[in-house]
């Protein structure tokens, strides 16, 4: 059994209790989300805080910016991370410190997003000096037959699954293949000339709107060709349903009928991604609940209860000391002919 829980670790193994020895020692790492600003960069930036010398990022994420990242202890549940006001005032600070002419400000935040890092537990160190490497921590003798993997990033995520793989094949004496996924393509990747297929899609889908087409190759590549299937074979799904992304209904079925969606929550934040959308889906979550009732069958129970999820969900996201859902103040835009300073 390989326990790969990351920031759970310790609660998959029963909890932190007395005497027992603890392996996570969370670190909250909090981000902001904003419209562009003056003086925005046009790729990534990457630099250390002027206050601690930790590290900052700036990157251009879609039509929006991501500005991170923050690096504190967190001991609590991770489902309960959220940003607070000295990480807003922290990354706000650092940004308009490198861009004085961005002027942002706590208003200017369409939403916010925490996550833990499943550091190991190293209390006489600070968060961000702790290693960001990873252990495969054998349980034996204790609990015979499990490993916990300790620490690793997002960033490492292949190499340290083809690690854990064998080395539970060596464990079990068994004989595997050699590993390939550091070659495999993802799916969807295989497209030799995209404007070709593209092309070839929209001729195929007359009911799809060039924007709808571009969308879809962009997020799903040649997997866009079963999405667009899917939707002509479903009428009315090939309607955008949300006017910030222009997702589709097409889209929000086929995760159910395709990959393992089970909620409104997992469709909208961790499939089409529509609840990362300006009002974290606010403005759509009603309207997909219905193209999800009429297509999965659920009863007005089963509705009601995937929209109350799915707020509770995203009020992870919101601005410190705003009210839930509130707008941000329209962004300040850049004078025409204005050049990036980063």
């Amino acid at each position: 059994i390989v326990n790969a829980a990351g920031p759970w670790v310790d609660a998959v193994l029963g909890g932190v209790k007395p005497g027992q020895r603890r392996f996570i020692g969370g670190a909250k790492g909090s981000h902001l989300i904003v419209d562009p600003f003056p003086g925005a960069p046009s790729d990534v930036v990457y630099y250390e805080s002027r206050a601690d010398g930790r590290l900052v990022l700036i990157i251009p994420w879609g039509d929006r910016y991501l500005i991170g990242t923050t690096d504190s202890k967190f001991d609590d549940d991770p489902d309960l991370a959220m940003a607070d006001t000295s990480e807003v005032d922290y990354l706000l600070s650092e940004v308009n410190s490198l861009i004085p002419e961005a002027k942002l400000t706590d208003a200017d935040i369409l939403y916010t997003y925490s996550g833990v890092r499943p550091l190991p537990y190293i209390p006489e160190k600070s968060e961000w000096k702790v290693p960001r490497s990873h252990v495969i921590h054998d349980h034996a003798p204790d609990r015979r037959n499990l490993l916990s993997i300790i620490g690793g990033k997002l960033t490492t995520y292949r190499g340290l699954a083809e690690e854990t793989v064998d080395d539970v094949v060596k464990r079990l004496g068994l004989k595997a293949r050699p590993c390939t996924t550091a070659k495999t393509l993802f799916p969807g990747a295989r497209v030799a000339d995209t404007d070709t297929f593209r092309a070839g899609l929209a001729a195929v889908t007359p009911g799809a709107s060039s924007a709808t087409v571009d969308r879809l190759v962009a997020i799903y590549g040649a997997r866009a060709a079963d999405v667009l299937a899917f939707g002509r074979a479903h009428q009315g799904l090939l309607e955008p349903f949300d006017p910030d992304t222009g997702a589709t209904g097409a889209e929000l079925v086929f995760t159910f009928r395709h990959e393992f969606c089970r909620t409104l929550t997992d469709a909208l934040i961790r499939r089409i991604m529509v609840g990362l959308n300006s009002t974290c889906g606010r403005n759509v979550v009603d309207r997909a609940e219905s193209i999800l009732a009429a297509s999965e069958g659920w009863d007005a129970a089963r509705t009601t209860a995937e929209i109350a999820a799915y707020h509770r969900y995203i009020a992870r996201f919101d601005v410190p000391g705003r009210a839930a859902g509130a707008a941000p103040a329209a962004i300040k835009s850049p004078s025409p002919g204005q050049k990036n300073t980063a």
